[in-house]
């Protein structure tokens, strides 16, 4: 997965990321998603 880091931001309208979203909403999606990784590696570990 790639981060909007990766991306110089002037290829992005008005400093939104390669999702359409703010720095800020990025920032928050990203701690939403870290909260949830470890669930995900469980869950992937039982199949």
């Amino acid at each position: 997965m790639t981060r909007p880091t990766d991306t110089p931001l002037a290829t992005y309208p008005l400093g939104r990321g390669e999702r359409g979203e703010t720095p800020a909403e990025a920032a928050q999606r990203a701690a939403i998603e870290a909260q949830h990784e470890p669930l995900f590696e469980i869950i992937e570990e039982d199949r």
